[in-house]
């Protein structure tokens, strides 16, 4: 069975479809045994115990070729991978919310997997994302931790709870007399179900001065950029969590994330197009290395 939304974005099978419940198994396994059993065989020393002094916060500049002048400046706070469960508590959630509405940005992007397995702490989820503030609004996508348990009632309980949760769809926006279109895009991992989502998104942002994407797997950022959106901004890949080199950009951080993605941390450019990949402020796999949890600042400039 697969569900819609409201406006039309599709869901992933339903919970009780067996190709969801697969997936599930092989989940939990997973996580039984590096989330669960890495903690234990670490003594805890893998845990989390220190809420607010397990990210860093990062700021980045981003040049972004066809932006007004009247948007130079404009920043964005950007959140992902959140993963709130054993590793990332409720307790974290606080210290998180703090920091990102501590950078004072025109506007927060938070890019999927605030579930990390189960839905059992969507309630206090929820209530923290109705914290975050900006100026100009703060946008949610789903990712692919947000289906192990129930797509549809993690999708329910945003939009019930008025967040903007952006399945397909988009947000126009308008800052000093110019246009901004936000779209997001639902969680698909299949690169043709990326493309179409992408193209029925970017459909809805024909007239836009900056049009931005939301989109948990980077991967979208082929389709995007061959549509003419400026930015995308995604996580998915928690930059490698564990890296031989921590450099950023094309030719750096060589991880874990090399060997399943294009795009595995920091910001890639192709033409006018930009993308900036978060390390996220949470893990399912207790171990980072060289690859920190973040939040990021980025501020948008053109300086052609």
């Amino acid at each position: 069975m697969i569900g819609f939304d409201a406006v039309g974005g599709v869901f992933q099978l339903s919970p009780h479809d067996k190709k969801h419940r697969r997936k599930r198994q092989r989940a939990a396994f997973r996580h039984a045994v590096f989330t669960r059993g890495a903690v234990r065989l670490s003594g805890g020393r893998l845990a989390r115990p220190r809420p607010g002094k397990d990210f860093a916060v990062n700021h980045r500049v981003i040049d972004l070729p066809r932006l007004p002048d009247e948007l130079c400046g404009l920043t964005i706070t950007h959140l992902s991978d959140l993963h709130v469960g054993e590793l990332v508590t409720p307790a974290h959630l606080p210290y998180i919310v703090e920091a990102a509405n501590a950078l004072e940005s025109d506007l927060i992007a938070v890019t999927g997997d605030f579930v990390d397995f189960s839905n059992v702490y969507l309630p206090a989820i929820i209530e923290a994302m109705k914290q975050l503030a900006a100026p100009l609004g703060v946008y949610f996508v789903l990712g692919n931790h947000d289906f192990l348990d129930n797509g549809q009632q993690v999708a329910d309980a945003f939009l019930k709870a008025g967040l903007n949760l952006l399945l397909n769809n988009t947000v126009d926006l308008e800052h000093y007399e110019k246009r901004i279109t936000v779209g997001g895009i639902n969680w698909a991992d299949k690169h043709t179900q990326i493309a179409r989502d992408v193209r029925a998104t970017v459909n809805q942002m024909p007239k836009a001065d900056l049009r931005l994407l939301l989109a948990h797997h980077p991967h979208a950022f082929d389709a995007a950029r061959r549509r003419g959106v400026d930015l995308t901004l995604s996580g998915h890949t928690h930059g490698g969590q564990v890296l031989l080199s921590n450099k950023r950009g094309k030719k750096g951080s060589i991880g874990l994330a090399n060997f399943g993605f294009r795009y595995t941390r920091g910001l890639y450019q192709h033409g006018d197009s930009r993308l900036f990949v978060s390390s996220g402020v949470g893990s399912w796999f207790p171990l980072r290395i060289r690859c920190p949890a973040e939040i990021t600042r980025l501020e948008l400039q053109s300086r052609y």
